[in-house]
């Protein structure tokens, strides 16, 4: 569980906005004046929704196998509605989904190492 929440607060909070800080990608309803479906501000890249849900699957799957796997694939049907609608392009997504599987799998990591003889 600790895993799960530290990789959500760790990959969301702090390491989105810091790279949304020094890199500002336009979201596609803005740069191509398409109608807004979904209320949403600020940078595109990377998509928080993604880091968050993929964050979450990765560590799920460390703990489930099948259930991480389930939440991979409800992760990516969600995420490609947020293309959809225009709100994020694919590589929001890709590097929303790159980013929270990697924080996560790396808290697993430490903590299992840190852990394993307790």
């Amino acid at each position: 569980f600790a895993v799960t929440v530290g990789s959500i607060i760790v990959s969301r909070l702090f390491i989105v906005e810091l790279i949304r800080f020094f890199y500002h990608r336009p979201r596609p309803i803005i740069l191509y004046n398409l109608n807004q479906l979904i209320p949403e501000t600020g940078y595109s890249f990377p998509s928080g929704h993604s880091t968050i849900f993929f964050a979450a699957s990765a560590a799920i799957f460390c703990y489930n196998k099948k259930l991480g796997v389930i939440f991979f694939v409800a992760s990516v049907l969600m995420n490609i509605s947020r293309v959809i609608v225009g709100v994020h392009y694919l590589s929001d997504i890709i590097g929303g989904m790159i980013l929270g599987s990697i924080v996560a799998f790396s808290l697993f990591y430490l903590i299992e190492k840190k852990y394993k003889n307790v």
